[in-house]
């Protein structure tokens, strides 16, 4: 109940989202709740001893997303990775970020860190990116 009370409805979709495998970025792409919110409700219940945590190590990154996104996790952790997961996605600039970070500037170094690392020209300079969010 304290779970539904301090975060509502997304507590309980964050809550029947987890199974044990997946991550705090799988969390937030399949039931879109914001990352950083999906990691507020993970510490809730892990500091009411209902969930266990662990960091996952470097071979479980490789493994699961990639060597690109172990270099964007490397420098932006868990939000930068939550950033690539979704990027592909065709989502609007603004939903992105909305879904990874309340950070503008944060969200903009990600970005153009992940079009860096994949090869890739962003079309859009950072004044006009941050317009867009």
């Amino acid at each position: 109940t304290k779970l539904l009370v301090n975060f509502g409805g997304d507590g309980l979709k964050v809550w029947n989202a987890i199974d044990g495998k997946k991550s705090d970025v799988d969390i937030m792409v399949s039931t879109r709740i914001p990352l950083y919110s999906v990691k507020d409700i993970l510490s809730f219940l892990y500091e009411n001893n209902v969930i266990d945590l662990h960091t996952m190590s470097r071979q479980e990154i490789l493994k699961r997303y990639g060597d690109e996104a172990y270099a964007i996790y490397k420098r932006f952790g868990s939000t930068g990775v939550g950033l690539y997961e979704i990027i592909d996605y065709d989502l609007p600039l603004k939903e992105m970020a909305r879904l990874t970070t309340p950070d503008k500037e944060k969200f903009v170094q990600i970005f153009s860190f992940i079009h860096h690392i994949l090869g890739v020209d962003i079309p859009l300079d950072r004044e006009i990116i941050l317009n867009q969010i």
